[in-house]
């Protein structure tokens, strides 16, 4: 039997009420923007949900999960940000903050790529045979 947890207030920066559970939730999930916080209504994502417990929102993120207040987001969903579209969309929402034009698709580089790169650079860098079987 797992340990129980006591109330929390947390940070307090968004209008959620968690109540943990004894089992992981874990499942691919796809869903579209609500058009609250910095991204359009309407947008396709994709990705997966893992999480231990279930939160009620106010205003949620996306289609039934997450949650929004002002500037601050917070969701359960993992690989949000690996869809180009919604990347972009979330780039020009802050740029156009900031009085910037908008960036162009192949602008906003893809975070997968990146780390495909550091690592590709690592193995050129490093000797790894000591650390590799």
């Amino acid at each position: 039997m797992g340990r129980r947890l006591g109330d929390s207030a947390g940070l307090g920066l968004l209008p959620v009420t968690t109540t943990y559970a004894q089992t992981k939730h874990i499942s691919p999930v796809a869903s579209i923007t609500t058009g609250r916080w910095l991204l359009p209504p309407g947008l396709a994502v994709k990705g997966y949900e893992i999480h231990l417990g279930r939160t009620e929102a106010i205003a949620p993120l996306l289609d039934g999960d997450g949650a929004v207040s002002g500037l601050v987001a917070g969701t359960y969903f993992h690989g949000l940000l690996d869809g180009a579209a919604l990347r972009l969309a979330l780039v020009n929402a802050l740029r156009a903050r900031r009085g910037l034009s908008p960036q162009t698709e192949s602008a906003v580089p893809d975070p997968l790529a990146q780390l495909d790169a550091a690592a590709d650079t690592v193995e050129r860098r490093l000797d790894l045979r000591g650390l590799l079987p």
